[in-house]
């Protein structure tokens, strides 16, 4: 799990727009101001199905969840100028860019990631978009 969290954080240096990269510690989730620079994005790591493959050699099927978090700038209503329509919808070009940049990602040690939801979270306080990505490894057992 380690080294997809580093390859994923390595991933997010080729996009400077998100300014905080981190393991999700609920950071963003309490009363208090957080504890990041917006936007960011908050990485968890989950192998929901492991199978034997030999007695120390397993077949992981690993989550990516990866939470964007964008402060609201602007009111994103239809009574809100172009000018700060355009402002308040930035956080959807922020989310565009996430997908497309791990969208199919992968090397030889895990498989392609592959999107299977995005979900945006209801919040008063921020914008937030939940992606999970599926991917797979093999993992040796020592």
């Amino acid at each position: 799990m380690k080294k997809i969290y580093l390859k994923t954080l390595e991933r997010f240096k080729e996009m400077p727009s998100i300014k905080f990269v981190d393991k999700d510690r609920a950071q963003i989730d309490t009363t208090e101001r957080p504890a990041v620079r917006f936007p960011c994005a908050l990485i968890s790591i989950s192998l929901p199905r492991r199978k034997n493959l030999a007695e120390t050699l397993q077949l992981c099927e690993c989550n990516v969840t990866i939470r964007i978090a964008h402060e609201r700038f602007a009111d994103s209503s239809n009574l809100s100028d172009t000018q700060r329509l355009n402002l308040a919808l930035q956080y959807y070009d922020t989310i565009e860019e996430v997908e497309a940049l791990f969208q199919g990602f992968g090397d030889n040690e895990m498989n392609r990631w592959e999107c299977i939801s995005s979900i945006e979270e209801q919040r008063a306080d921020l914008d937030v978009m939940r992606f999970v990505f599926k991917t797979g490894f093999t993992k040796q057992i020592d």
